[in-house]
């Protein structure tokens, strides 16, 4: 018995976001410029003629997923725009709660989180039209604002975006691959005295 339309695109829209689900893992902890359509198919299990099927480019899966972010996870994003409001140490103190938050949120939070996180530093390719958000230049202006308060220790502000900024990758990284019991929460508290006087 042949299959009806409805079966037809289920089976379609299954193999579609399997394809989105193994690039997604792979893009969050390899970054954009480690992974290849190789590595997508295979991960996937599927043709490089299926792959094409869906997708046109590696950048246009990259930037699917990141658009997915938006829609999708809007509530699990760095909350940068309430962070530039408050501004400083106030500001600051937003992003470290959302770090300490990142320690208990669902696996595919952490991916997408990953994702988005990254996407400043996704590609050394200046001609790739890729989506990304220049979260260092952001937190950067942060300090730099906490350190005029006088309440964010002194020093290089790039450096010590960098600094929270790799943090941030590295505790997410570690949340990915350590079961939930053996995962230890780091505070905002713990997060903001690395930077504070």
């Amino acid at each position: 018995m042949p299959r009806t339309p409805e079966q037809n695109a289920n089976i379609r829209d299954k193999r579609k976001a399997k394809i989105l689900k193994k690039a997604l893992k792979l893009f969050a902890i390899n970054g954009f410029d480690n992974v290849t359509v190789d590595d997508i198919t295979e991960a996937a299990n599927c043709s490089h003629g299926l792959f094409y099927h869906y997708f046109k480019t590696r950048e246009e899966i990259y930037n699917e997923l990141l658009e997915t972010k938006k829609k999708s996870y809007a509530k699990f994003d760095i909350p940068m725009k309430e962070a530039k409001e408050k501004g400083g140490y106030e500001g600051l103190k937003l992003i470290a709660g959302y770090i300490e938050m990142l320690s208990t949120a669902p696996q595919d939070v952490i991916y997408f989180t990953r994702l988005k996180m990254l996407s400043s530093f996704a590609t050394k390719t200046a001609e790739n039209n890729l989506i990304s958000t220049d979260y260092l230049s952001m937190i950067r202006e942060l300090i730099e604002k906490g350190q005029e308060e006088g309440k964010i220790i002194g020093g290089d502000a790039n450096q010590l975006a960098l600094c929270l900024v790799d943090f941030c990758n590295g505790c997410s990284y570690r949340r990915l691959f350590a079961e939930p019991n053996d995962f230890d929460k780091i505070p905002a508290e713990t997060i903001l005295s690395l930077l504070t006087k």
